[in-house]
């Protein structure tokens, strides 16, 4: 070895220490490539993931917005059918009453009822105790007439019937007055009331009536009725 002159090695070993980091620094250059294309795909992934997800949560949306437009019509058509319904029950309930009503009409218009009623208009009654000395057949006319009205005050007060209707076919309040002393004896003699629908229906029609009077300023109220005569439809004349 030449004093001052670098051997041959020397010079092997630092080409291949250039080499060596030379392809550590090229190896390291292609992984920064690579990690840069990776993230670059990630960060598209993520982008389109992002876009799908929107795309997915308006189709929801939209399908909730028709589920719920979807409901709200069915709701509408219950409330419509409800309403026809109802409607249809009140119909039917309009029918049935008038239907009852007529009958009682009728029932009160056979010749039995108008002769019971006659009597009991034409008797003059003003005691009990005249009551007592009827035949037996003009005391059955005061009952028939007096349980005539307790029906009918029955179905008032159940609302079976309206006031109005039954104030436009009978007199409760003439008739009441005729039967006035019967019922007090009656109601006596069994120790308590017992033409209870009946007395509710005279006292009904009179406020009634006093309410009609009230809204024409105290005028007189024209009958609904007819206003002249002596049968059971006949309205008391005012």
């Amino acid at each position: 070895m030449v004093p001052g002159v670098l051997p041959p090695s020397f010079f092997w070993d630092t080409q291949a220490s250039l080499k060596v980091v030379t392809g550590t620094m090229a190896t390291l250059l292609s992984l920064a490539i690579d990690f840069s294309q990776l993230s670059s795909d990630a960060a598209f992934v993520s982008s389109v993931a992002i876009a799908l997800g929107a795309v997915f949560v308006v189709l929801q949306i939209r399908d909730n917005r028709k589920l719920i437009m979807a409901s709200t019509e069915q709701a509408k058509a219950a409330v419509i059918q409800a309403k026809l319904s109802t409607d249809q029950l009140k119909q039917n309930n309009d029918l049935a009453d008038m239907e009852m009503i007529m009958r009682i009409y009728e029932f009160a218009n056979t010749v039995e009822v108008q002769t019971s009623w006659l009597k009991v208009s034409d008797s003059g009654l003003k005691s009990f105790e005249e009551f007592q000395r009827l035949p037996e057949k003009d005391k059955v006319a005061f009952y028939q007439i007096a349980a005539l009205f307790e029906s009918i005050g029955v179905l008032v007060d159940r609302d079976f019937v309206s006031l109005a209707t039954i104030d436009d076919m009978f007199v409760p309040e003439r008739a009441w007055q005729n039967l006035l002393p019967f019922i007090e004896g009656i109601n006596k003699q069994a120790g308590e009331e017992v033409y209870v629908f009946f007395r509710k229906l005279n006292e009904r029609m009179k406020e009634r009536r006093e309410a009609s009077s009230a809204a024409t300023g105290g005028a007189r109220v024209p009958p609904t009725a007819a206003s002249a005569g002596r049968g059971l439809h006949t309205k008391p004349l005012e």
